[in-house]
Formats: C-alpha cells, structure tokens, sequence
C-alpha cells in the first residue's frame, strides 16, 4: 500500500521567475477509501492572508468571467504594487505584470488580462484582452479597470491614469498548484477507465466544488488556501479524498492510491447486471466492460442465473 502526495516548487521555480526554489513540502495520506467516503479529521488550516493597500478601489463594474467548463472562477481581493512615474504628456503608459508570491519573480507563462475603459457611470467597455505574462500598453488619460486571471485565480483592479504620468501595476496573485493521480492499490492493470478529479473549497454549507477534469496529472492554479480533493471512478462505486493546504509558489502533486479491485465482463452479447448485496449500487451492460469496485459484497446475474461475490480489494476479477 502506498498513497502519498508530495510537493515542489511550481513549475520548478523557473518556470515561473521565482527568485529562489521553494523548500520541498511532503504530505502523507493514505487512502482505502470506497464510495461515500468522510472526510478525514484535520487541523484546521487558515488561508494565505491576502491585503490591498488603501489606494485599491473595489471595481464591482467589472464583468468577473469564469474560466470555462467544468471551472468556478476564484475571484478575491489581491494586494497590488502601484508605482507611478512622470512622462511627457502624450505618452501615457500603463504596464501590467504579476507575480505568485510577494517575494517572488514575475510570472512568465501566460497571464489572461482584460482592460477596460469606463465612462462616467462606470460601465466597462472592454478594449483589449491578451494571454502573456506581460502587457505594456500606450493609453490616454482617463479611468481603466483591469481583469487578470491565472487558472482560478480572478482578480481586478479600477485606476485612475493621470496625464503625463506612466503605470506599473503588478498583481500578487499567491497561487499555488495542485497536480493529482488516482490508481488502484494491487492491480498492474493501468487500463481501469476513466477517473473524474476534482477539486473543492470549503463553503458555508459544506465543500464546493471549484474545478473538476478528466485528464490526470494536469496541473491546476489556485490561490492559496485549503481544498479538498477528490478522484471518482466513473465506471464503478469507488471514491477518494484528502485534504490539502496550497501554499504560493508550491505545487503539491498528489498520488492516490485506493484500494479497489478491477472487475472485467466477458459477456458477449448478453445482459447483465452487477448491484451492491445492500442495493446501494447497481450497474447494468451488454457485452464487455470495466468496472472498479470497492471492497464489499455482490450479486453478479447474467443468463437468468445469480450468485454472490465478494471483493476484498486489490484483486483482478474475471466475470462471465
């Protein structure tokens, strides 16, 4: 039995600009966890402590998007660093960048940027939008509001650009990353089916689920803060989960291993069915098929005929 997850710095330090290698981080967690699974006990961890200077202005105009299907958008106020310089007027400038820590360099992957012109009621018309690190941009005088996205992470910010002044304005974004793995415990074969990873928040009423993907090992950018995470085996009744702190800078890369056993049907061209002895779970086919079961007992009927099996987990199953 083995179930660890362990962590190192994001991208390999850099990737990102970072300044200096983060400290490995190591998380142990063993899971054998079947469907439903509870939460394991945990201290309570406290979530990166994230301020704006007094001169930010809440731009609650601005149209937060989420990142697409499947992903909640993350939007919380970040800190900022402002600085502003004298130009000769008519050469006006606002620079735009970020950074996954205080201390750190700035980010270069790419950064999704918005900016926006807002007119004297405040409504925002979007002007530009690009994906790079870096935006460096010759505007005229007026009032701008400036959307900034990595993975979950959504923020934003209204200025003010005064004439013959110039704008750097560099976003702390504190994310972290987590990259997640789930096998079976015992079994050699890789070919289990497909595995639902998912990633939620605490919520007032429980855990929220923030982003969910089908693709193992994809790397997933979210602020800095307790999750918990989740694989799902779709093609069977086997969960598992563990909670996880992300740190800024970190990516903590998770390896789940559940002990489960892998149930293949030889049935060609016949019906059958396969439920949990207690009627919790039931799943009916036609032909072959894959199926990751928990440790538990079963009714296995095909032909007109049923008998009972019982999984004790880790195994290879043949079912005809």
């Amino acid at each position: 039995m083995s179930c660890f997850a362990k962590q190192d710095p994001m991208n390999r330090g850099r990737l990102e600009g970072r300044r200096a290698p983060a400290a490995a981080f190591l998380l142990s967690a063993c899971l054998y966890s079947a469907w439903p699974v509870a939460a394991a006990p945990q201290s309570p961890a406290r979530a990166h402590d994230l301020s704006a200077p007094p001169s930010t202005i809440a731009a609650t105009a601005l149209p937060l998007r989420t990142g697409g299907a499947g992903v909640e958008a993350v939007g919380q106020a970040v800190e900022r660093e402002i600085t502003e310089t004298a130009v000769p007027p008519g050469h006006e400038r606002l620079v735009l960048a970020a950074r996954l820590t205080r201390n750190g360099g700035f980010i270069i992957r790419p950064v999704h940027w918005r900016l926006y012109r807002l007119d004297e009621d405040g409504a925002p018309l979007l002007l530009k939008q690009a994906r790079r690190p870096r935006q460096d941009l010759a505007l005229p005088p007026g009032t701008y509001g400036v959307e900034v996205g990595y993975g979950l992470r959504k923020a934003w910010h209204v200025l003010n650009l005064r004439p013959g002044t110039s704008q750097r304005l560099i976003f702390i974004l504190n994310v972290g990353g987590i990259r997640m793995l789930s096998t079976l415990h015992g079994v050699r074969q890789p070919l289990h089916g497909p595995v639902e990873y998912r990633v939620l928040r605490p919520a007032a009423t429980g855990w929220r689920t923030v982003v969910r993907t089908r693709t193992p090992g994809q790397v997933l950018r979210l602020p800095a803060g307790r999750y918990r995470v989740e694989s799902l085996f779709l093609n069977g009744n086997v969960k598992a989960g563990a909670e996880v702190v992300v740190k800024p800078g970190r990516l903590h890369s998770l390896h789940l291993q559940v002990k489960a056993s892998l149930a293949e049907v030889y049935a060609p061209a016949r019906h059958w069915e396969l439920a949990a002895h207690d009627g919790s779970w039931r799943w009916r086919g036609s032909g072959a098929a894959r199926l990751v079961l928990s440790p538990g007992r079963y009714v296995w009927r095909a032909d007109g005929r049923e008998r009972l099996i019982t999984v004790r987990g880790g195994e290879h199953l043949r079912l005809r």
